[in-house]
């Protein structure tokens, strides 16, 4: 399954037209083509879990709780290298 289906399928019940202003919503990095296997789902982004995440190789991370890793609103490209820690999770 792509990466983006899976998004479309979460944002059935979870719109983005529901998320309040401040919330960081959607892919926020890497490919919505991707095909994903496995994912690893977490409550918080923190290093740790982000070190665990990698460690498990997963396709997809999913995290409902806004991270370091995203300071700003809006996507990230995937090759944007300057993001500390996601490249951990991108590679």
């Amino acid at each position: 399954m792509l990466c983006k289906e899976i998004m479309e399928i979460i944002e059935k019940d979870y719109p983005p037209s529901s998320a309040l202003e401040w919330d960081n919503v959607g892919l926020l990095a890497g490919r919505d083509k991707k095909e994903v296997g496995r994912i690893y789902i977490a409550l918080d982004a923190t290093d740790q879990v982000v070190r665990e995440a990698a460690a498990a190789h997963p396709r997809l991370f999913l995290s409902p709780h806004r991270s370091r890793f995203c300071p700003t609103r809006g996507r990230w490209r995937y090759e944007r290298p300057s993001l500390p820690g996601l490249q951990t999770l991108l590679h």
